[in-house]
């Protein structure tokens, strides 16, 4: 008889215990990594939910004041304590320059979406680049 057949063969260990610190390392990164892309999709649905009830709102206010046809589309800014609506107001033949430009800041404390004021200035080119830090033409 060989002595390889006598000696009965020594079960494996469990996978946990197989794996080297590197691994668990690796696994921790992994884990943290997928914890922030939830995070993340969570606050961007809110933000897109948040913009769009932030444009309707708009839209329902113009349609009481001449209709969507008479506005430039509406840019939305998101801040901590009003969000702001600001779009030109155009003039029928739509070719003119605006007159004015118009600005609904939306509160969104205590309870349903709301305007809390309106205020009117002068024209401008409406950009999401506007005053946010970003780099941009001009």
């Amino acid at each position: 008889m060989s002595a390889g057949a006598a000696v009965p063969a020594q079960p494996r260990r469990p996978l946990l215990r197989r794996l080297r610190p590197v691994d668990w390392l690796i696994a921790a990164v992994v884990l943290l990594i997928l914890v922030a892309i939830a995070v993340n999709a969570v606050k961007h649905t809110r933000e897109t939910h948040r913009f769009r009830a932030d444009k309707a709102l708009f839209f329902n206010w113009a349609a009481t004041r001449g209709g969507r046809h008479g506005w430039s589309p509406p840019v939305v800014k998101q801040r901590s304590s009003f969000d702001t609506a600001c779009a030109n107001h155009l003039l029928p033949n739509r070719r003119s320059r605006p007159d004015y430009r118009i600005c609904l800041y939306i509160s969104r404390q205590g309870g349903p979406a709301r305007i809390v004021k309106t205020e009117k200035g002068p024209p401008r080119k409406v950009s999401v680049l506007e005053n946010t830090g970003q780099a941009g033409p001009g």
